[in-house]
């Protein structure tokens, strides 16, 4: 089991960020944004390692309220697709942020399930707050309930294939284990080198 001192978690959530940071500069698409959580207006890490991405302090209580104030806030720019990711999948393939929008096309909503019973991946065309209420985030059941919420609000959704992502020192030792097969060094490179 892995287990890391608390000193090094801030490194090992910085590298996650880095990663991410990585394979969504690779998608196309009209503005890249970050939302974040810090006492400091522009935090200097965030715009040294994401110079391209538009930052947006988090705003609201609870996750639910932020990730509909974050699709909010690019949706006020008429953005006519948007994505969100968390930065917990640092080997994420690039492919599936590309497959949400493309579903995106077809559908109200894109969801990318992973094994635990929540989502690395949210997609959506409008957000709407009733989305995100009655859900008890950081349970197994957060993907089924957001998948009740849509239907209630005759939202057409989509479902990306699975994946995972590291909520739990379990799910630390699979991305070592799936790193040290994958050959292809770019991916998660950041993850690789402090996972070493």
């Amino acid at each position: 089991e892995a287990c890391i001192p608390k000193r090094r978690c801030l490194d090992l959530y910085k590298s996650f960020l880095r990663d991410t940071i990585n394979t969504a500069s690779k998608v196309k698409c009209e503005e890249k944004f970050l939302a974040y959580e810090s006492p400091y207006r522009i935090p200097h890490f965030l715009s040294a390692i994401a110079p391209s991405f538009r930052l947006f302090r988090q705003k609201g209580r609870g996750l639910g309220r932020r990730m509909h104030n974050a699709f909010l806030y690019r949706s006020e720019d008429k953005a006519s697709k948007m994505v969100m990711v968390g930065s917990d999948a640092p080997d994420l393939p690039v492919e599936y942020l590309e497959g949400a929008f493309r579903k995106l096309d077809n559908h109200d909503l894109v969801l990318g399930p992973t094994r635990d019973g929540g989502y690395y991946l949210i997609g959506l065309k409008h957000s709407d707050p009733a989305l995100f209420r009655g859900i008890k985030w950081s349970s197994g059941k957060v993907l089924e309930d957001t998948l009740k919420n849509a239907e209630r609000l005759k939202k057409k959704t989509a479902l990306l294939g699975i994946w995972y992502d590291v909520d739990y020192p379990e799910a630390l030792d699979l991305l070592e284990r799936r790193l040290k097969e994958n050959k292809n060094k770019g991916i998660a490179r950041w993850t690789r080198r402090f996972l070493g």
